[in-house]
């Protein structure tokens, strides 16, 4: 808990001691080179300890103990990349600001809906059911990790980095995320797979 909400104040660039754009810099090759060898250390020990045979030997405290051990890592060699790309204000500012803030609301919905203790890894992870947000697109939290990521009023070419290479993540771990889910839950989860979208619902769905 403690390493998501230094990871909230690392992405705003406030209220923690570093951050995203924070920190001495370096030629742009050689932080490219350690923030995509730090982001691909996440997304492997993030993905490769979610598969169903190893939670089940290991179990949810031994996954979300190591990711916050991975964050924590990232947050002390992330090397910041601060060139400013673009500045959105007024307006279309204001827009992005609320976006924002309803992915981060989306977020905590989708938490509170399958369970806090579960998914902090205090009690077991409850069985299929499509409530809340849910009952619209499979991966709700997904969703609002993507406008939490994107729907920014300053764009570096570290947060570019950071953003690309955690959506290019988020696509691929939905699918590894869904077959699993299919192989646990059966024809209930697949029924409302095909019923339901992933991550957007458009009017026309």
């Amino acid at each position: 808990m403690a390493s998501t909400l230094y990871f909230a104040g690392w992405l705003m660039n406030r209220h923690t001691p570093s951050s995203i754009d924070s920190g001495v810099r370096t030629a742009r090759g050689e932080a490219m080179a350690v923030n995509l060898a730090l982001l691909a250390l996440f997304a492997l020990q993030h993905s490769g300890m979610a598969r169903r045979w190893i939670k089940s030997r290991f179990g949810r405290p031994s996954y979300l103990l190591a990711t916050a051990l991975v964050l924590t890592l990232l947050f002390l060699k992330w090397e910041p990349m601060p060139e400013r790309l673009w500045f959105v204000s007024g307006a279309l500012g204001a827009a992005l600001q609320a976006v924002r803030a309803a992915g981060v609301l989306l977020i905590v919905w989708s938490v509170s809906v399958t369970g806090a203790r579960a998914f902090f890894g205090f009690a077991p992870e409850p069985g299929f059911q499509a409530r809340g947000p849910y009952r619209w697109v499979r991966h709700p939290m997904m969703t609002g990790t993507l406008a939490v990521l994107w729907a920014q009023n300053e764009m570096t070419e570290g947060r570019l980095l950071f953003n690309t290479f955690m959506t290019v993540y988020v696509l691929a771990a939905r699918r590894w995320e869904e077959r699993d889910l299919a192989a646990r839950h059966g024809s209930a989860y697949t029924a409302y797979r095909d019923a339901t979208p992933a991550l957007f619902r458009f009017p026309t769905q």
